[in-house]
């Protein structure tokens, strides 16, 4: 994937992935922390997921990277893994994807874009029905409106799960 330093950051220079290429979240706060055992608790708690981060990370003394990446392992309890390649950066890095979203969301979730600090995004490495997993997993989390690839509307938990629920 790349490098990663002593506290399982990533080193390297953050890109905005293409809408096309990957599904975006828009966060509600600015932290960049990828807590596994929170995501974990919350995965199994509200969808029967087990999840899984790696590198491991660590936040010493409260600190947390600007930007950051991890590959995430999801699925549901018993059946297929599917493997993600997760990313975070700041949202100002992303204005033009943010205008984008913006244009097509509706139910208040312009407004939600408008004011996230931060955007989640993540490719599918290994199997397609992880990233709706992923999706519904960070949208309890974060609070975030998701958008997915080539979608044209974002949608928030509860469109999440119903597209979970719905999916083969």
């Amino acid at each position: 994937m790349d490098a990663f330093d002593e506290s399982g950051w990533w080193v390297g220079r953050g890109e905005v992935w293409s809408v096309a290429d990957a599904w975006t979240l828009f966060a509600r706060e600015d932290d960049s922390r990828m807590v596994e055992a929170r995501w974990r608790r919350q995965g199994q708690r509200h969808f029967g997921l087990t999840v899984a981060v790696a590198p491991d990370k660590r936040y010493p003394s409260g600190s947390q990277p600007r930007i950051d990446r991890a590959r995430v392992t999801i699925g549901a309890d018993g059946m297929a893994q599917h493997r993600l390649l997760l990313q975070t950066l700041p949202a100002a890095s992303a204005e033009g994807l943010r205008e984008e979203a913006m244009a097509i969301a509706d139910g208040g979730m312009d407004a939600l874009i408008r004011h996230s600090p931060r955007i989640w995004q993540w490719r599918v490495e290994e199997g397609e029905r992880g990233a709706l997993q992923l999706a519904a997993l960070l949208a309890s989390s974060l609070l975030g409106p998701v958008w997915p690839p080539g979608g044209d509307g974002v949608f928030g938990v509860r469109g999440a799960r119903r597209r979970l629920e719905a999916s083969p």
